[in-house]
């Protein structure tokens, strides 16, 4: 267990947020200090596995494809509106723009948390492995991906890696505007 208050900084996929905002089944990424016998959030960030447009829905399945990711809803999986009113797996429709909270299983598939219905927007995230997929193209998963115009640090590739840029409807790929190591190592839940 590791507390927090408002002096804790907090972040959602590299923007600033507040201790608020912070929802039961997000992932999240915690830096602690100890305080006495307890642990104390310095620092909070929430790690989205997916945040995106829903390209695909099959509620008899438990499955929705965002930015190329295969993700898997069961009874456990929060469903919300922005504001954390329940919603239903009916929801989640075409078109409609979500951010995924949950965990990769090893066949690269999400299983989510949390699926968080939000404001469409252009910039878009995804997070998993970046594997190489051909000469300046890279990937995540389905999601096609083109580096932005620096480049990308050789030690992000064939890590886990956090994408964040838009995508260009005449191709499907996600360009990016920047793409960093995901420090997925020191996970927790919120429950």
């Amino acid at each position: 267990e590791v507390g927090y208050d408002a002096s804790s900084r907090v972040e959602t996929d590299g923007e600033p947020s507040e201790a608020e905002r912070l929802a039961v089944g997000q992932v999240v990424v915690i830096d602690a200090e100890r305080r006495g016998d307890e642990l104390w959030a310095e620092q909070i960030a929430v790690r989205n596995t997916a945040v995106g447009p829903i390209a695909a829905s099959d509620v008899h399945r438990g499955e929705i494809e965002v930015l190329g990711q295969r993700v898997t809803i069961d009874d456990a999986t929060r469903i919300t509106d922005a504001g954390g009113a329940a919603l239903g797996r009916g929801d989640l429709t075409p078109g409609r723009f979500v951010a995924v909270s949950g965990l990769r299983r090893a066949d690269g598939s999400i299983v989510a948390t949390r699926v968080e219905s939000r404001a469409p927007r252009e910039r878009v995230s995804v997070s998993g492995p970046l594997s190489v997929q051909g000469r300046n193209q890279l990937a995540v998963g389905g999601l096609g991906v083109v580096p932005p115009a620096g480049g990308v640090q050789p030690a992000v590739v064939e890590r886990i890696a956090l994408v964040v840029g838009h995508l260009d409807a005449a191709t499907g790929m996600l360009r990016a505007d920047r793409i960093e190591p995901a420090e997925l190592e020191r996970v927790v839940h919120i429950w």
